[in-house]
């Protein structure tokens, strides 16, 4: 199977209305979010609006960074290639049924 065509899911959307909930419901004191886009730039704000004293930091995938995040942040932490290679699932990934799930040539 290959999928050769991203589909809008709104994650973007979902992981930001998560994000803003957990805040809201004092579910947390200090979170990360796993991003360099900048789509999630009014999470922080909305976060600190709760809360003046909640922290959110941003983890940048590996080789990517972005200033207004940088800025926006708290705190910042970079991947590293070992942190990347020690995620990378194997290609094909094979399901129980046989079938087998292949990485698009375009995200190696």
């Amino acid at each position: 199977m290959h999928f050769d065509y991203p589909e809008e899911k709104q994650t973007d959307v979902n992981i930001a209305v998560s994000i803003v909930r957990d805040a809201a419901l004092n579910r947390f004191d200090t979170g990360i979010l796993v991003s360099g886009d900048t789509d999630f730039l009014p999470v922080f704000d909305a976060v600190r609006s709760i809360d003046s004293k909640k922290k959110i930091g941003v983890l940048f995938p590996f080789r990517r960074t972005n200033s207004q995040m940088h800025q926006a942040a708290d705190f910042q932490i970079k991947t590293r290639l070992p942190h990347y290679e020690n995620c990378i699932l194997p290609n094909p990934i094979i399901l129980k049924d046989g079938q087998k799930l292949y990485c698009p040539k375009s995200w190696k």
